[in-house]
């Protein structure tokens, strides 16, 4: 039992982050970051709101495009060094309704947020994930250690993984590809929050062909 290790995908992320995250290029963040929670985004939204945008403090409304940002960063494997206007197009090719009016509006809200949170040595929720992946893919002796160290990997509710979690459980399970996961395409309802029920459905058979 020493030896499992369980826990939410944030969880863990989160502590593969704080041993091995400093490895990452120009991540900007050190092993102890902060780990910012919604309201602690939504006063860097809000505060870009006032001092960029010169919003009135008392009407600033951060909420609609925090939630584009963090819907924009459950669209790619990995948001790490992509710039506003790359995750802009994330959200465009996933057919999600961002308002044309909104557009230039989020690529400078998205490179103001990710400066904010440089600045202030965290990450939001997303951005644990989103890390991970990033450290996984450009650290390859880091990528080794977890995948000799993990010979199994367990998923329950898989069909409310986002396009990043994904991502982390593929290159996890790699090279043997012993992964198993539990899910019911039916019971699919977090699309709204960056669930990609096409997971369950195909991808994972590409991927997991055996």
């Amino acid at each position: 039992a020493r030896d499992i290790t369980a826990g939410t995908f944030h969880s863990v992320a989160a502590r593969m982050l704080r041993r091995h995250g400093d490895r990452i290029p120009n991540i900007g963040r050190t092993g102890d970051f902060t780990i910012y929670d919604a309201d602690d985004s939504k006063a860097i939204v809000r505060d870009v709101l006032v001092n960029q945008f010169h919003e009135p403090k008392k009407s600033a409304q951060p909420g609609p495009l925090k939630n584009w940002i963090s819907t924009a960063k459950s669209c790619v494997k990995s948001s790490v060094g992509l710039s506003g206007s790359q995750m802009l197009r994330a959200l465009l090719e996933a057919k999600k309704p961002i308002p044309q009016m909104s557009h230039e509006r989020f690529v400078e809200m998205y490179n103001a947020y990710e400066a904010g949170l440089r600045k202030a040595n965290a990450f939001d929720f997303d951005d644990l994930l989103s890390a991970t992946v990033a450290m996984l893919e450009m650290c390859p002796d880091v990528r080794s250690y977890y995948q000799t160290r993990w010979g199994q990997v367990l998923v329950d509710e898989f069909q409310d993984t986002s396009t990043t979690q994904y991502e982390l459980i593929r290159i996890l399970a790699q090279p043997q590809c012993s992964v198993f996961v539990v899910g019911d395409a039916d019971q699919a309802i977090y699309g709204w929050r960056g669930a990609e029920v096409a997971n369950i459905r195909s991808q994972f058979d590409i991927d997991f062909k055996d």
